[in-house]
């Protein structure tokens, strides 16, 4: 079955490129396309098994940004990944705490853009190297997500890839039926095991470590 995959960016030869690079990539995808934010809104309320969402920031003079909550009111399991110009730590930083599971310049080489892609499609999560070499000392990059999350349970991991799909804690609780201080005392937890100290924090440990969550919701 392929999955569905929407792009939401008004400029259509941006889109028609994605298009070309994520077909050549992917046969098994079906993409829909959107140029403005109620026009997104509208194709995920009629598809609710659209798994990604390439999203510009810039839309017709609308913010790309406060989709992103919008599109996770609709579809919660959606993972959604920002493709944009802006390449500002603060805008990439405000996008990840906005709920994005990765960002990528559009001013990367088409090869980048081309790995970027495949890491995405792959559960992966892509951020700009500077944001990266920025957050954390070199040698922890080297460490492999088995050895990071050690001793973690596996509530834990579940609380994990929750995070990493940018869910709210209240939508947390209720998908794993635990309370908010259970909550909170696993994510003090991952926080300890990543050594960082918020979501967004999490979000680029994880990158680091290369730990990827499966489109259908699944640690890999």
């Amino acid at each position: 079955m392929a999955m569905k995959l929407l792009l939401v960016d008004d400029h259509g030869l941006f889109r028609g490129g994605l298009r070309l690079l994520l077909g050549a990539m992917q046969r098994d995808l079906e993409i829909l396309e959107a140029d403005s934010c109620g026009e997104a809104l509208a194709l995920m309320q009629q598809h609710l098994d659209i798994r990604l969402c390439l999203i510009d920031l810039t839309l017709r003079g609308e913010n790309g940004m406060s989709v992103i909550a919008l599109l996770k009111d609709i579809n919660p399991a959606v993972v959604t990944v920002i493709v944009s110009g802006d390449e500002r730590p603060a805008t990439i930083v405000a996008a990840l705490d906005a709920g994005a599971m990765g960002y990528v310049p559009k001013s990367v080489s088409p090869e980048i853009m081309v790995q970027a892609l495949q890491l995405v499609l792959a559960g992966g999560i892509y951020l700009p190297s500077s944001l990266l070499e920025s957050n954390q000392q070199q040698s922890e990059s080297e460490e492999s997500a088995d050895s990071k999350l050690v001793g973690l349970t596996e509530r834990q991991l579940q609380v994990l890839q929750c995070l990493l799909r940018g869910w709210p804690n209240k939508l947390i609780c209720r998908d794993l039926n635990i309370s908010d201080n259970t909550l909170k005392g696993h994510l003090a937890a991952i926080y300890r095991t990543l050594d960082v100290k918020s979501r967004t924090q999490a979000v680029i440990a994880a990158g680091r470590l290369g730990l990827r969550v499966g489109l259908e919701g699944v640690i890999q």
